[in-house]
């Protein structure tokens, strides 16, 4: 049955994650080539470092005042929906020390409703200076707060962006492939 769908839907390629056992095993049983996508990880629950929590950064809500500020300095991170998600509350401004270090942002579930999607960007000249993994790490205590889940992704290659995950105590569970029929 699933060679007929991909066969009469002409499906030529599909992102598959690797926690779906049945989906991903179908789709080696015949295919042309697999690609690594992103990684997808969740709270391990695990108490983070001390040392890791800057005590000069904070971490406010970005509003429609904002926006400005955020197209400055965002490298376009956000590209479209930008003003979507400021008035939906899920941006937020990282500051060190009232310098705009980066952006965090929370999508609150919506197809699994107990889960809280967490992302951050951090400029340039703050990247390797531990801003993302604070920022993570205040996300993190953001959505326990308000009873979710937080979880995250990255794409697979972006090996700062993993580092940074881990460092906040979020562990890969799975991965999303791209698999060519």
């Amino acid at each position: 049955m699933f060679n007929k769908a991909k066969h009469y839907e002409e499906v030529f390629e599909a992102f598959i994650p690797t926690g779906d056992e049945l989906f991903l095993s179908l789709a080696l049983d015949d295919f042309s080539k697999v690609e690594k996508q992103a990684y997808f990880s969740m709270d391990s629950q695990r108490e983070i470092e001390a040392y890791k929590i800057n005590q000069d950064f904070i971490l406010t809500l970005a509003t429609v005042a904002d926006l400005d500020l955020i197209r400055q300095y965002s490298d376009n991170f956000f590209e479209e929906g930008l003003i979507y998600h400021v008035e939906a509350t899920h941006i937020y401004i990282a500051r060190l020390l009232d310098e705009v270090v980066g952006f965090g942002i929370i999508d609150y579930g919506r197809v699994v409703p107990h889960f809280a999607s967490i992302g951050m960007f951090v400029r340039a000249e703050y990247r390797g200076q531990g801003m993302a993994t604070n920022i993570l790490i205040s996300l993190k205590n953001l959505v326990h707060a308000k009873g979710f889940q937080p979880i995250s992704g990255c794409w697979y290659y972006n090996h700062n962006s993993k580092k940074s995950a881990q460092s906040a105590g979020l562990c890969s569970k799975t991965r999303l492939l791209r698999i060519h029929f």
